[in-house]
């Protein structure tokens, strides 16, 4: 009697535990005990989670894993002599949960249940052609050291339904032992859309979450968030990649602590392989750090198909060599972001079409001409709207390679150099008015013409004979062609004239009176090399976007 009372008390605390979870959750909710799961860490625990598993396909729900000894071992069981894999198989479910059980903490550093796969089967746990699958609250771990397969699976084949709308959320994903290999993939989104990682650990593996493969099945919408990637002891690193792969409109951020492996392996951060299309990509509030053991591409995009915006992350390096984002086509938007000890931070190929905002560049990081030059006549700087170039006096503030375009006002303190044509729609000097300095500005015009016109003036005095040596700079006609005169008398009349044209960078005036003044300007077409090259077109055709006033050619 005491053993019946002491049973059924024990079978009434689950179901009122049940119910009252189930109320909570708003479905059915099935606790893995109840169908004769131990959590001992040593019984196989297999054909339990299975039979859960079957009743929730059936109905929908939640299946529960138990705080209590917190270790429930999943491995190959043999049954009359057939191997049944240690892997739970959670495709094609609609609205299934595996959660940790009423308790467990809402973070993923410790404290759940843990799930311990000691099979080596293909993938461990897999929700392809799933729809609201989720996995909450829990320790997922693969224990057989000769394990090479995906953690945590969305694939369902090429020609299977994607699985839709999974949420994965303050879990611990890894390895708890080191050995010759370990997980390709800890989690693939392949074949999944709209997929949030929330809250996760990811260690001990190549790559901690991957997409599709070039020209492989499609994968959008997917966030990853709040993880961490990887830990800086030996027996917490990614091998190869944290991200590889990410695709279509990912959102990657903010996580707060992406480290980078120390010790095993040299992984990238995000590395996405030629084949793969990603556009509408959003890179944003990770840091990014603890780079080793040698130089890294950190953000390594060789795939053509790709447009993604990298924004207000931490990319940290003290090894030289290693690269912030490398890009070799496609489309990229970067700004706020903080390159430390980077020495290229970035290094993008002919193909790509860069808006490069403002980033901070500290610790040896900075933009430098290997850096960009390759970006060529698509790359551009943006966003310098209330930015200060303060240079050391030995060079300049500011240097770039490539056009600039203006679209507000633009000053400058001190002397502006163009090694260039400079084309503009107006222009003169502004200085304070001499009469009136401290409350007036004096502005003039420029002498605009459609030569390229050089100008030299100034006063002879003629001698007895009524002549005077007019003597040029000694460049005067290395640089001037077409040669024009005028002359004018100062104070009282005389028929002056150019008796010697230029010769030998001067000319003569005669006709005028002994001690008599005459000013004189010369004007001179330039023939240098530099403008023989470059000849301003006088008349051009617009095109039906280009400014003028304000207006476009069809105005």
């Amino acid at each position: 009697m005491i053993a019946r009372s002491v049973v059924g008390l024990w079978i009434l605390t689950v179901i009122v535990l049940s119910a009252g979870h189930a109320a909570a959750q708003g479905q059915p909710y099935y606790d893995v005990t109840s169908f004769g799961a131990k959590c001992d860490g040593s019984t196989n625990d297999t054909l339990a989670f299975q039979s859960a598993i079957v009743q929730a396909k059936a109905t929908g729900g939640t299946i529960a894993v138990p705080l209590t000894g917190r270790f429930c071992v999943i491995g190959d069981v043999i049954v009359n002599n057939s191997v049944i894999p240690g892997q739970l198989d959670l495709s094609g479910t609609e609205g299934v949960c595996i959660v940790g059980g009423i308790g467990a903490p809402a973070t993923p550093f410790g404290g759940h249940p843990s799930l311990l796969f000691t099979g080596a089967a293909s993938s461990l746990i897999m929700f392809g052609s799933s729809n609201g699958f989720c996995m909450k609250d829990l320790d997922i771990r693969y224990e057989n050291p000769n394990f090479t397969g995906t953690a945590i699976d969305g694939f369902a084949g090429s020609k299977g339904p994607l699985a839709f709308f999974a949420t994965f959320q303050n879990l611990a994903v890894g390895s708890s032992s080191t050995g010759p290999n370990s997980a390709s993939c800890l989690i693939s989104l392949a074949g999944s859309f709209n997929v949030v990682i929330d809250n996760v650990l990811l260690s001990n593996a190549d790559v901690a979450v991957c997409g599709p493969g070039p020209n492989g099945r499609y994968s959008g919408n997917n966030t990853i968030r709040n993880s961490q990637f990887g830990t800086s002891n030996p027996d917490g690193n990614i091998k190869s990649a944290m991200i590889r792969n990410a695709t279509e409109t990912w959102t990657i951020g903010p996580n707060n602590a992406f480290e980078m492996g120390q010790k095993i392996g040299n992984p990238v951060v995000l590395d996405i392989q030629d084949g793969v299309s990603c556009h509408g990509m959003t890179v944003m509030g990770n840091w990014v750090g603890d780079i080793g053991p040698t130089p890294v591409n950190m953000i390594n995009v060789t795939g053509t198909g790709c447009s993604m915006t990298v924004r207000d992350n931490y990319l940290g390096s003290n090894l030289n060599g290693s690269v912030g984002i490398r890009m070799v086509a496609g489309k990229l938007t970067a700004d706020g972001n903080t390159f430390d000890s980077v020495n290229t931070p970035f290094q993008l190929g002919p193909g790509v079409v860069a808006d490069i905002g403002i980033n901070q560049y500290i610790n040896g990081s900075s933009i430098t001409q290997n850096s960009v030059s390759s970006m060529g006549g698509a790359g551009r700087f943006t966003d310098l709207s209330g930015t200060t170039f303060f240079g050391d006096g030995l060079g300049p503030a500011l240097q770039l390679w490539g056009g600039l375009g203006v679209s507000s006002n633009a000053s400058t303190t001190g002397n502006f150099v163009v090694n260039g044509t400079l084309t503009k729609s107006g222009g003169g000097f502004k200085i304070a008015h001499p009469l009136d300095p401290a409350h007036k500005f004096l502005n003039h015009s420029f002498v605009e013409s459609p030569d390229m016109k050089n100008i030299y003036q100034g006063t002879a005095t003629f001698d007895e004979n009524g002549e005077a040596l007019v003597q040029l700079p000694d460049y005067f006609e290395a640089l001037n062609q077409d040669f024009r005169y005028q002359l004018t008398c100062i104070g009282e009349h005389a028929p002056v004239f150019i008796s010697q044209k230029i010769h030998a960078n001067a000319f003569r005036i005669a006709g005028g009176k002994p001690e008599m003044r005459v000013s004189w300007m010369v004007t001179g077409i330039r023939h240098d090399a530099y403008a023989n090259a470059h000849r301003i077109q006088v008349e051009e055709e617009k095109s039906s976007a280009a400014p003028e006033g304000g207006t476009k050619a069809n105005d």
